[in-house]
Order: C-alpha cells, then sequence, then structure tokens
C-alpha cells in the first residue's frame, strides 16, 4: 500500500480509513481476548490461606481496574468501527472538525480532535 500524505484538514481518503478499520479491527480482537482473559481470572476461588488470600485479593483488585480499562477501549473501538459504517468516522464527537490524519495514525480510536481532548484535560 503506498503512502499517502495529506494536509491537516483534508478528508480522510478511502485507503486511510481502510488501513485504520484494519488496525482497529486488529485491536478489538486482541483487547477481546485480553478482556476474557482478564474476566475468567477474576472468577477463580480464593485461597484458604488468609495471607494468600490477601495477596489474591489485591490482584484481583488490579485485575478489575484493567478489565474495565479494557472494556472501556473496547467500547472506544466498537464505536469507531461504527463510525466507519455510518461514514462520521475521523470527525471529532465534540465539536464535528476532522481529526487530524496524525492523531488517528497514533490513535486510531480517538473520538475528539486534539483541541477537544485538550479542553477535556483542563476541565
Amino acid at each position: 500500500m503506498k503512502a499517502t500524505t495529506i494536509s491537516l484538514n483534508s478528508r480522510l481518503t478511502n485507503e486511510q480509513i481502510e488501513l485504520l478499520r484494519f488496525r482497529l479491527e486488529a485491536y478489538k480482537n486482541e483487547l477481546m481476548e485480553r478482556v476474557t482473559r482478564l474476566d475468567q481470572s477474576s472468577r477463580r476461588a480464593l485461597s484458604a490461606d488468609s495471607g494468600e488470600r490477601a495477596v489474591e485479593l489485591e490482584d484481583s483488585e488490579v485485575r478489575q481496574a484493567l478489565l474495565r480499562e479494557g472494556e472501556d477501549e473496547l467500547s472506544k473501538i466498537l464505536a469507531c468501527i461504527e463510525r466507519i459504517k455510518q461514514g462520521g468516522y475521523g470527525f471529532c464527537i465534540c465539536c464535528g472538525e476532522q481529526i487530524g490524519w496524525p492523531r488517528l495514525q497514533a490513535k486510531p480510536h480517538a473520538l475528539r480532535c486534539i483541541k477537544c481532548r485538550e479542553s477535556l484535560d483542563d476541565g
């Protein structure tokens, strides 16, 4: 696939969208496997030994946090895949402006442009 250069304000090409869709699908599959493993490992029975149980509970809290993070990331990826299908991918969900190609290359599941993302971080 040949490299395409576009200005920051240009619409994404079909080739770029397809490349990002492929990356989103791969990341979705990876996350689904990870979330499934975390979910299964968090359902294991606790040890009878109180010292072991304390460690297992602490590990369980970490796994639960990772599980929530993975599920959140997965929901963003699924939203982007749906936006590709609907024709709205690559546009900020806050301001409606085009999300820059460099941002989407770095984070294909970005839902906001840099300006809106930074304003959320400030507030």
